[in-house]
């Protein structure tokens, strides 16, 4: 790729972020002219506009929401031959770009990372958190060099190997009347207790959630959703209800 494509590449993905043409300058050391300039030579190879102005800001085009992804996944290859590059220059032991879900970035992966820390002192990691369809993707890809998410994931890009398993359960507060009980808590026992569904709609996990209700044949009183496992069992602890 050409160095002028690379600058409109990154000009695109700051005025994105920080939305006016001045603050992407300032990030990347460049006028104001200069990133106007980039931004419209890389309008003018795409075909169609990426930005709106208004009140002093670029507001992003549906078109240019399409292409941040991709955009910023393509930057961060790049940002990764010149960090590799030069731990080469530098004799380093190198780099490892590891991806996983912020429910396992923040929990698990923490002690695993800790220990391949002290047995290879000398690479440097980066943890990333993604969603776990980015996750697959990104190690597909080569951007990422490992990745952990919940099984089942299916793509044909990349190898696997299972490493840990653990049970699904409730979150509730501590005062809650199905705490105190020692067998495992069913679908049933949650009928008509306010719930807190984790996942998106037609993912993995919310999936199993339904179709254990469907299975008990109970119906679901769902308070609120959320889409990370940190938030539904913070809401869980004020009460809010059982995740």
């Amino acid at each position: 790729m050409k160095l002028d494509n690379l600058k409109a590449l990154e000009a695109f993905r700051e005025i994105i972020r920080l939305g006016s043409a001045t603050a992407a300058g300032r990030s990347l050391g460049l006028s104001q002219p200069a990133v106007s300039r980039l931004l419209g030579q890389f309008e003018t190879e795409l075909g169609f506009k990426l930005f709106h102005r208004s009140k002093g800001r670029l507001l992003p085009t549906s078109q240019a929401l399409l292409l941040f992804d991709e955009v910023d996944l393509a930057l961060q290859g790049v940002e990764r031959v010149n960090v590799l590059a030069k731990d080469i220059r530098q004799t380093n032991a190198g780099q490892l770009r590891v991806v996983a879900p912020p429910s396992f970035a923040e929990g698990p992966l923490v002690k695993l990372v800790a220990s391949f820390l002290n047995l290879h002192p000398n690479i440097h990691i980066n943890v990333d958190s993604r969603t776990r369809p980015t996750v697959m993707n990104l190690v597909a890809t080569r951007t990422a060099d490992c990745g952990f998410g919940k099984l089942p994931l299916d793509h044909p890009g990349i190898r696997l190997r299972p490493l840990i398993s653990s049970p699904t359960v409730c979150v509730l507060p501590p005062a809650h009347r199905l705490s105190a009980g020692k067998r495992p808590i069913g679908a049933r026992d949650l009928a008509g207790e306010p719930l807190i569904l984790v996942g998106h709609r037609g993912g993995d996990t919310r999936m199993r959630i339904d179709q254990a209700f469907r299975q008990a044949e109970v119906r679901q009183t769902v308070r609120l959703e959320a889409h990370n496992v940190g938030a539904a069992c913070a809401l869980a602890a004020e009460g809010v209800g059982i995740a």
